[in-house]
């Protein structure tokens, strides 16, 4: 095929040897022409290569971050769908009457009918779990009604033993039997089993001495007073175990409240009257 560059080339050296460098110098000139085209076509190719590829690439990230929204909308309404549906399933399992049961009904069978799955089972656990539920709680109600119902012959056993109990030994005998034997003494909860053993002690309750404590702070000086009378039930404890002996502390908190160690009775006597 003929080549006018190379014809060029061929007359420029001829016409160079007779001292004419025109034509090899317009040869030169059209070579470096074409290299620099074509170096700037590579150029302008590598970069439409490069801004395609970053161009797909953004597409791309905008695809997946608009799939990843999709995801999350359609999770969120399921999420919100099956929120929807559980309070209707516990209002249809606790529904009375067919119209009421049939009217829900119909508000649950909007929603799964914007459901995909329609999965019958789901609705037949969730109602099953409600009625367990709800049996569970009607069997815990009733088995209280009997407690309460049974401790009523122990309670009334207490009161009998209370009243033959005279002597603070004795007093504390009962109190500490009622306080460990769940067979002579059944059916109490260990609330109401700790309460009757601080009445017999005549010591409040924790949460008598609270409920004191919290009245008594609207009073004037009731922060002295509250820590005075706590100070004086512990104290009142302490003596009831065994080998107590009152120290020094014990009996100024003792007087303050109008009461004195008795050594012979081994307890404390009010001042000027009876324990």
């Amino acid at each position: 095929m003929y080549d006018p560059s190379e014809a060029l080339l061929q007359l420029g050296l001829y016409d160079y040897v007779w001292g004419n460098p025109a034509l090899l110098q317009t040869y030169n000139a059209n070579v470096q022409a074409a290299n620099a085209r074509k170096e700037q076509q590579e150029y302008n190719t590598l970069w439409k290569n490069i801004e395609l590829a970053k161009m797909q690439k953004e597409q791309a990230e905008l695809k997946a971050k608009a799939e990843r929204e999709e995801a999350v909308r359609k999770a969120d309404e399921k999420r919100q769908r099956d929120a929807e549906k559980a309070a209707l399933y516990k209002q249809y399992n606790e529904a009375e009457g067919a119209a009421e049961k049939a009217a829900i009904q119909k508000r649950i069978d909007v929603l799964e009918g914007r459901d995909d799955t329609k999965d019958d089972y789901v609705r037949d656990e969730m109602l099953a779990a409600y009625d367990a539920d709800k049996a569970a709680k009607e069997a815990a109600d009733k088995q209280e009604r009997d407690r309460k119902h049974n401790a009523l012959d122990t309670l009334a056993k207490i009161d009998a033993a209370k009243r033959k109990a005279k002597t603070a030994e004795q007093k504390e005998n009962l109190a500490k039997e009622i306080a460990t034997d769940e067979v002579k003494y059944p059916h109490l909860t260990q609330e109401e089993r700790d309460k009757i053993v601080a009445d017999i002690r005549g010591i409040k309750t924790l949460d008598e001495m609270m409920q004191d404590a919290a009245q008594n702070a609207a009073v004037q000086n009731a922060g002295n007073l509250t820590a005075n009378r706590l100070a004086w039930q512990n104290v009142l404890r302490r003596s009831k175990e065994p080998g107590y002996t009152p120290s020094t502390e014990d009996k100024a908190v003792a007087k303050k409240n109008n009461f004195y160690w008795d050594k012979k009775i081994q307890d404390y006597v009010k001042i000027g009257g009876a324990k």
